[in-house]
């Protein structure tokens, strides 16, 4: 089964460039997809038919990101010809650029407008729809200009570091239990994490034959500035993976970060698929610090009270620590910040090599070269000594090979 199977989308923007893009991958994974378009109509009808080649419903909607009653009208047609609404994506934005002291007000007004307004308009219609379903997924499309500006981009980056707060603060009045049904994460325990202000994160755990698709598709994005809720596993993922082979007497630590809470924190799980498996729950990095250990068991919950505590973890013993997948991954570090974890898993023992390269494909790094055991391994890098640009970094063990990009900036 494909990952969003009977799932129903929009994307905004989705008539060319990125949000093309995502709309095609959404139908590729399963999902009806409607795009929106303003000018460009020959290129939505082309999405619609790719779309439709895939097997897929495709449906292209002549509306303005901007206006509230256009979001409401497509958001209204897609529920009565798709039969419902599962997943938004808001991509669509302008760029207006110019210096601050050049640019006009209606410059400033069509990219708000555009880029944050219209970012509300389109949550607000479809709001409705996953409150009555007690489902639904929203992804916000930003930058990391919201982050750190850029020149000659004010109103752009105003409009992406508004989304930013928007993005938090809707996220805060969505359900806070860990919910059922859902095709991906069906058969996985979820633990879900809720904080004093509302703020809920969900993670899952479950056997890796259960998990659907590579590790990958579960990698979250970078992590958001201080001040902002987050809660993920180090590995930077949503979902994490044991081997369906019990081994009596093996253990295996999955620590969590949270970030930004207010507390009391309730930690809450429902683990009723998860057989066979003795899980614990403990406070801090180490069994050493923790005053606080919890037998998990079906379902439950643990309160955190101590202001302190940013991260606890959960340990699943009668398992095997040989994984049944390879996988690489990053701890998506700060772009600003040289320093970086990079994690894989070896399904079996061999010569490992780990190589990072510039943009040219110019070896700058050799992190790993030798003999290594089966199991999931770590490796920190320094990138102090590289200059700002993307780097691949690729790892080789046998007949498998990973590669995948990170973004350093001076």
């Amino acid at each position: 089964m494909m990952m969003l199977e009977g799932k129903r989308a929009i994307v905004t923007g989705g008539s060319m460039g990125i949000g093309a893009s995502i709309a095609k991958v959404l139908a590729r994974q399963g999902a009806d997809v409607a795009i929106n378009y303003r000018k460009h109509d020959t290129e939505a009808k082309q999405v619609v038919a790719e779309i439709e080649s895939l097997g897929r419903k495709g449906l292209a909607i002549k509306a303005d990101v901007a206006n509230f009653a256009d979001a409401q009208r497509m958001v209204d047609e897609v529920k009565e010809k798709f039969g419902g609404l599962d997943i938004l994506v808001n991509n669509a934005g302008i760029n207006r650029d110019s210096v601050v002291w050049k640019m006009t007000e209606q410059q400033w007004d069509e990219v708000l407008d555009t880029n944050l307004k219209g970012y509300f308009n389109y949550i607000h219609a479809a709001v409705g729809i996953f409150r009555e379903q007690k489902s639904g997924k929203i992804v916000n499309v930003t930058s990391i200009n919201g982050l750190r500006g850029k020149f000659g981009q004010t109103n752009y980056s105003a409009a992406k570091a508004g989304m930013l707060g928007m993005t938090s603060s809707a996220s805060a009045t969505k359900s806070t239990g860990p919910s059922s049904g859902d095709p991906v994460f069906g058969s996985a325990g979820r633990i879900g994490v809720t904080d004093a202000a509302g703020r809920s994160q969900t993670l899952y755990l479950c056997e890796e034959s259960r998990a659907i698709g590579d590790p990958g598709y579960f990698e979250l994005p970078p992590e958001p500035p201080p001040g902002i809720f987050d809660v993920r596993f180090t590995s930077q993922r949503i979902l994490e993976t044991f081997s369906r082979v019990p081994v009596p007497g093996a253990r295996y630590e999955y620590p969590i970060i949270l970030r930004s809470a207010v507390y009391p924190v309730m930690i809450r799980w429902d683990l009723s698929d998860i057989a066979g498996r003795d899980l614990k729950f403990t406070l801090g990095s180490g069994i050493s610090e923790n005053p606080l250990r919890q037998v998990m068991e079906g379902t439950g919950s643990v309160t955190i009270r101590e202001k302190s505590t940013q991260t606890f973890v959960i340990t699943v013993t009668g398992l095997t620590g040989r994984p049944d997948i390879f996988s690489l991954n990053q701890n998506y570090p700060n772009p600003f910040n040289s320093s970086t974890v990079i994690t894989f898993s070896l399904p079996k023992g061999g010569p490992v090599k780990l190589t990072v390269f510039d943009i040219l494909g110019r070896e700058v790094a050799r992190l790993v070269d030798e003999e290594r055991e089966p199991g999931v391994q770590t490796v920190s890098f320094d990138a102090s000594g590289l200059s700002s640009g993307i780097y691949t970094y690729r790892i080789t063990a046998g007949t498998d090979s990973r590669a995948k990009k990170m973004l350093l900036l001076r």
